[in-house]
């Protein structure tokens, strides 16, 4: 499962992203996986097989017989059955769908975890390439004296409780790294997480109810 330089295949870049490496696929037996080595922005290609054919003879509900396309590599059929001409179904593979079925939903079932390993760690990746300029702009001392002049024009308290101010929240993220003063605002932690970050502040309750 070694990954294929593939250059054509479209993937919705990180709008942070040069486009300059080329995207890469990592193949699995059920699915392909295209990924941008910069940004890891992704996408899934469930068609991705060169198949190769062979015919199968399939008992369906009601014991009919029908002829289908079989994969010996990705192991997916084709989607119509074929017509009995031109075939000696004496001498084909015999099947029963339920059987194959069964085998198909274990096998894809048995990947599914290498595969959403995978994309987690792509997520990851993502994420960390998406926010890695906030995060270094927070360490910044440009933003340590744009945080300390925002605290002290709110008098060191929370704009929402009135409490005292712990954190600086940018209310819109668009002039990043040359915010307007209204464009910060002086807040508390739990206010700060409980308004602006729903999820963190469920987090925090959770903890708080664990101790």
């Amino acid at each position: 499962m070694n990954p294929l330089n593939q250059t054509q295949i479209p993937v919705f870049h990180s709008e942070r992203c040069s486009l300059f490496l080329p995207v890469v696929v990592q193949q699995f037996d059920t699915v392909a996986v295209y990924y941008c080595q910069e940004c890891f922005a992704f996408r899934y290609d469930y068609d991705f097989c060169e198949h190769e054919y062979i015919p199968v003879l399939f008992e369906v509900k009601g014991g009919h017989k029908q002829i289908r396309m079989y994969c010996k590599k990705c192991y997916r059929l084709s989607v119509n059955a074929q017509k009995y001409n031109g075939y000696d179904i004496s001498k084909l593979p015999f099947k029963k769908r339920t059987k194959y079925d069964e085998f198909y939903s274990k096998k894809f079932n048995e990947e599914k975890g290498k595969i959403n390993d995978f994309v987690e760690d792509l997520r990851i990746k993502a994420y960390e390439f998406k926010t890695k300029p906030y995060y270094d702009y927070l360490q910044s001392s440009i933003w340590k004296e744009k945080r300390d002049s925002v605290l002290k024009r709110d008098d060191y308290k929370c704009q929402i409780c009135g409490g005292p101010a712990e954190n600086v929240h940018h209310l819109t993220y668009r002039n990043l790294g040359k915010e307007y003063p209204f464009e910060l605002v002086s807040l508390c932690k739990l206010c700060h997480v409980s308004v602006y970050h729903q999820e963190r502040f469920d987090e925090l309750i959770l903890q708080t109810s664990n101790q």
